[in-house]
């Protein structure tokens, strides 16, 4: 048989892992697999918490938004809204009949009875305002707008009156109301009469 080596040539020794390498490399691989899922698994867990916290954040903002806008005020607490302030001074039941003491005016209503509100407005912007005149809601979510022969029977400032800034005005308004209206509500705005944000305050009537 004929020897096919090369004479002189150095003869290569081919080396393969030992089991202990082995072994040795596949511990590494598992540690790494680990460290790479639990880093995963944390990075997972810390964003689900900040959802989590951001989602209770958005809640807590909207539950007390919406508990700000159904919020009755009382009568003699000052309630802002925008640029002005408002404070409802008396709210009562004045029967069915107004008159009018230096005018001999007199009107009865024959469906219900009035009442009559006295409250202030202080401008606290830079510029004069001009505030939207209050409505007074019952129970029932009706609306009911004032008394428009008002100027009659009251010597107070008008609401649409302009009110300059720093200055407080006082008005009375008074509302026609039919016999079964409960849980009046006097409803009041900011001083630009296309002011969506309301409050509203317990006339106690």
């Amino acid at each position: 048989m004929e020897n096919t080596s090369t004479p002189g040539s150095p003869q290569v020794k081919r080396s393969f892992p030992t089991l202990a390498v082995v072994i040795t490399i596949c511990i590494t691989l598992i540690i790494l697999c680990c460290i790479t899922c639990f880093i995963v698994a944390q990075l997972s867990s810390s964003k689900g918490d900040q959802d989590t916290s951001n989602e209770t954040n958005e809640q807590q903002t909207n539950s007390q938004s919406q508990s700000t806008e159904n919020k009755v005020y009382p009568i003699g607490e000052y309630v802002q809204t925008a640029n002005v302030e408002w404070k409802v001074k008396t709210a009562q039941d004045i029967g069915d009949t107004i008159e009018s003491a230096n005018r001999n005016l007199k009107f009865t209503t024959p469906d219900g009875h009035f009442i009559k509100v006295t409250y202030t407005v202080k401008n606290n912007g830079n510029e004069k305002v001009n505030p939207a005149e209050p409505i007074v809601l019952d129970s029932q979510d009706r609306r009911f707008s004032g008394y428009d022969g008002i100027a009659w029977f009251v010597d107070d400032r008008l609401i649409w009156d302009t009110i300059n800034p720093g200055i407080e005005s006082h008005f009375t308004a008074i509302y026609e109301m039919p016999d079964d209206a409960t849980g009046l509500r006097l409803q009041v705005k900011g001083g630009d009469i296309f002011d969506e944000v309301v409050k509203y305050i317990d006339l106690g009537l």
